[in-house]
């Protein structure tokens, strides 16, 4: 479950004020001074450019002057001509890669001049599935088809850079219906462009799922994701926190939620990235991840930490470079310590979750084909006295996903 992440917005707003009266001593004075306007109009505008001219010779004489640059830039941003502006502050930084203030504005004007984008993706998949029901020791194996949909729209509202996305997903088991799930979360918030040219994207966030065709959870929560630039090796981060509250009513076997489980989440993700190390086409990646759950119920309250590593490497190639297929060994590793004890279970549970895979993946212009294996090994020292051992499941999960993006 993904859970929400911190918010921070700033939302302007104007108002025009009208006023006045039609007096018929006044219409003499009132359309005088329209004429008066629409005369100066013309000249004004026309005293501007020849301002901007005048700036822009000033530039050619002198190309790596910051000051001159910053009136030409400036000059040029309030006519709305946002390139020659965006130009002006990049010979700043060129001259002077130390100055700040202007490495900022070339940022901020490079990203009001990215255009509207919404960009939709519809993907279709099959699953097989070991155990299902993740039940102790073994369980019933199933086949599930699966239909994602996913929205991300980035845009400006007035000056301000805003990004949105929407993601919809569920699956369908062949013979376990206590088993489907259906899921859907969306998020909205401003983009921020940093002196350093990363990107901060404070969100609102919403979320719910539903189990056997039956209400289990929402959730509302605030967050942050920073995207950063260039070849470095810290990629972005991510922190959050939202509140989750589960019905008491559904009882869908590994879906079965109680009150108890209501919960306030805190939650924080860096990712690492190196690219080209051994070979050209090539990306290794890890993301270490944090999660405290303060859940109403004390048994239900844990903290975890993790960390998510892969490896991609192009493969084969064909038709120039149109079509790609890659290999991604990927490894997934978690520790989970509950902070209360359950009645006629163990006094201090803890959970350790080890989940190797491997995906094929064939890329060919807008479309993704993507054939995965993953290995689920959950074991836990959680027990009654029905087990002389604690519990422990394991699934294994093979995988054919096709992708569409337009």
């Amino acid at each position: 479950m993904v859970l929400g992440e911190l918010v921070a917005g700033i939302f302007r707003s104007s108002s025009n004020r009208a006023g006045g009266s039609w007096l018929a001593a006044g219409l003499a004075s009132a359309s005088a001074l329209a004429l008066c306007i629409g005369l100066g109009a013309g000249p004004a505008a026309a005293q501007q450019a020849d301002n901007l001219s005048d700036l822009f010779r000033q530039v050619l004489a002198n190309p790596s002057d910051a000051a001159v640059n910053t009136r030409y830039a400036q000059a040029a941003e309030r006519q709305g001509e946002l390139r020659k502006a965006l130009a002006a502050y990049e010979r700043i930084v060129l001259a002077d890669p130390g100055n700040t203030q202007a490495r900022a504005e070339y940022e901020r004007i490079k990203a009001l001049l990215e255009p509207a984008t919404t960009h939709y993706q519809v993907g279709f998949g099959l699953q097989y599935e070991s155990n299902v029901k993740l039940e102790p020791h073994g369980g019933k194996s199933d086949f599930a088809s699966q239909l994602t949909f996913r929205v991300d729209d980035d845009r400006h509202i007035g000056t301000t850079a805003w990004r949105s996305s929407l993601q919809l997903y569920g699956d369908w088991h062949l013979h376990t219906r206590q088993a489907d799930f259906m899921y859907g979360n969306a998020s909205t918030g401003p983009v921020y462009t940093m002196v350093n040219g990363w990107r901060v994207h404070p969100t609102i966030n919403a979320e719910t799922g539903f189990a056997d065709y039956s209400f289990l959870f929402y959730a509302v929560g605030v967050g942050a994701d920073i995207e950063t630039v260039g070849a470095g090796w810290l990629r972005g981060m991510s922190f959050g926190v939202s509140y989750a509250d589960f019905t008491n009513s559904n009882d869908t076997g590994i879906f079965q939620s109680d009150n108890g489980r209501d919960a306030v989440v805190g939650s924080a993700k860096v990712k690492f990235g190196w690219d080209n190390i051994f070979a050209t086409q090539e990306y290794f990646m890890i993301a270490p991840s944090a999660v405290y759950n303060r859940a109403r119920a004390a048994d239900d309250r844990f903290w975890q930490v993790g960390a998510m590593a892969a490896y991609v490497v192009r493969v084969a190639s064909f038709e120039g470079g149109v079509g790609n297929v890659f290999l991604s060994p990927e490894f997934t590793v978690q520790y989970r310590d509950y902070s209360g004890a359950e009645a006629g279970h163990s006094n201090s549970r803890h959970d350790t979750r080890i989940a190797p895979g491997l995906k094929l993946i064939g890329t060919y212009e807008n479309k993704t084909l993507v054939l995965s294996y993953l290995y689920d090994d959950n074991m836990s020292n959680y027990k009654d006295t029905t087990l002389a051992t604690g519990r422990e499941y394991k699934n294994h999960r093979v995988g054919l996903n096709f992708y569409v993006d337009f």
